[in-house]
């Protein structure tokens, strides 16, 4: 079998490259092609990672290596060294020793070949990632108390620049300077958000300086969050802010999702900056104390939730969602929150009766077609999925004879009964017959989730539907039917382009509804 190279740059790589050093991938390359050239090797696929990621979830060249090493495509895989293809989590590390050896993959690097499946090999293997850890860990604590320094120092080491500054260096050190057309910009916002009469939100400001005309810093129009954004960050009175927000990971569903949160005060850095201010302190606090009057002001949704269909209802037209927009002295309305999307509101009132309407007419449609699926047919389905149960047990009970049959040839390769052709084509074998039980194993599952959702659409969700309608207009909590929708609903797309003024009616819309049916 033939060999490949996998191409990554270190953390100290990258910063020397953007200090006009050559690109270290086409170095190791070269030095890749040497090695491999010296030992006869047979080099048919170079593997280049463009992107930084410290787990191999971020790093898709990654991803693709091990798939086509855990398939046995490779003899062997030719890296500068082997914390180049784990140097994150323990659990990473894990997968690419474990894929490693289990398919007898070769690693090769300018200093050692390692052959995951000899004792001594596999111990210094896992030893030089175990190190690798740790100095990496101990990189990234070093960085951020660099990091931390250098804030409290007054430099400004973000990537991006705040709408108002542009980032330079003066006297070795990262800074800001002013931007006098944006800082003009800027003035402007607080001004909007200050002033004692006809003073201006989030949205209105917004709004206000697209039909101004004025560019945003990094997106096609203003939005109220980026107004926000600037009238929160302390840059503008000369300070720094650093630590703000964080990562925080959770395992959902077996994967680990990352949120970002925003840190309380007290847990970030605030610090003096060496760049000069925009807005004056005056002007700070000012909008400071409309900021905290926003935002400890009640919302909405503490005197409850006022709209039953909430986060179901989607625009027809741009795919944002709609929202409810309550009137004093007249009837509340459905409204798209995209301020440049055509699609026109309604009273909330019309929406409302035509989404009942709407899913009283497919329900009686479902029943309808439904309706052949007698207790016979209930019957049969049963049956077969019975029947498919037990070939789910068969197909488990066949994989893990052969995975035990496969645990065996490594057994007798190490023992020396097996030469390597003889374990190659024995493993070849089981691993083949493994993977199409592992086909076989999916489409049993899928066919008997496809049988339970069909008795279940019939012996359950029906009746759910037909409860809830009934009920429906007997309930007065808001909430209480808004998650009852949510059990039976998907989603709601509205649509209303045009109005319609015709002998005096001005409500022709359309809605349409996504039943929850599996």
């Amino acid at each position: 079998m033939p060999y490949c190279r996998y191409l990554r740059k270190s953390r100290a790589e990258i910063d020397s490259e953007k200090n006009g050093e050559i690109d270290p991938l086409a170095r190791h390359e070269a030095i890749l092609f040497e090695l491999a050239k010296r030992q006869n090797l047979e080099v048919a696929e170079t593997y280049r990672e463009i992107v930084s990621g410290d787990t191999i979830a971020a790093r898709p060249v990654m991803q693709k290596l091990l798939y086509e090493v855990e398939q046995g495509l490779w003899e062997g895989v030719l890296v500068m060294e082997v914390e180049r293809l784990a140097r994150g989590s323990t659990l990473d590390q894990g997968i690419v020793a474990q894929t490693f050896k289990l398919t007898n993959t070769k690693i090769i690097t300018p200093s050692k070949t390692y052959d995951p499946n000899n004792e001594f090999d596999e111990e210094y293997f896992e030893f030089g990632l175990f190190m690798s850890r740790r100095e990496y860990k101990a990189i990234n604590r070093r960085m951020a108390r660099g990091r931390e320094a250098a804030v409290k120092e007054g430099k400004y080491i973000g990537t991006y620049p705040p709408y108002g500054y542009n980032k330079i260096w003066r006297d070795k050190s990262p800074t800001l300077e002013i931007n006098p057309e944006q800082a003009e910009i800027v003035k402007l916002i607080y001004e909007f958000y200050t002033r004692d009469n006809n003073r201006l939100g989030y949205n209105s400001i917004a709004n206000t300086l697209n039909n101004m005309g004025v560019p945003a810093m990094r997106s096609n129009e203003w939005i109220a969050s980026s107004v926000k954004a600037i009238m929160k960050n302390p840059v503008y009175i000369g300070k720094l802010r650093w630590h703000y927000k964080k990562e925080v990971k959770n395992i959902i569903n077996g994967e680990v999702k990352v949120t970002t949160v925003t840190n309380k005060e007290g847990e970030y850095i605030i610090a003096d900056g060496i760049h000069e201010p925009i807005i004056d302190i005056e002007t700070w606090e000012k909008a400071q104390n409309h900021v905290k009057q926003i935002a400890s002001s009640p919302a909405p949704l503490i005197h409850g939730l006022k709209n039953p269909f909430a986060g179901l209802i989607i625009c027809g037209v741009c795919g944002k969602k709609m929202v409810k927009k309550p009137y004093i002295n007249k009837t509340d309305q459905l409204y798209c929150y995209n301020r440049n999307c055509e699609n026109k509101g309604v009273g909330f009132k019309l929406v409302e009766q035509e989404i009942l309407l709407s899913l009283q007419n497919w329900l009686d449609d479902f029943k309808l077609k439904n309706k052949s699926q007698d207790n016979k047919n209930k019957s049969d389905s049963k049956n077969q999925i019975s029947v498919k149960e037990k070939q789910l047990d068969k197909a488990f009970k066949d994989k893990s004879v052969l995975e035990k049959q496969l645990d065996k040839t490594y057994s007798l390769l190490e023992q020396g009964i097996y030469d390597t052709n003889e374990f190659l084509d024995r493993s070849t074998v089981l691993k083949k017959s493994i993977s199409e039980l592992d086909k076989k194993l999916k489409g049993l599952r899928q066919e008997i989730n496809t049988e339970n959702i069909n008795i279940n659409n019939t012996e359950n969700y029906i009746p759910k539907v037909e409860s809830i309608l009934q009920a429906y207009n007997n309930i007065s909590d808001i909430e209480q039917k808004n998650r009852l929708m949510k059990e039976i609903l998907s989603k709601i797309i509205y649509t209303r382009e045009k109005r319609n003024y015709r002998d005096g009616i001005n409500h022709k819309f359309e809605i349409k509804i996504i039943p929850k049916i599996r």
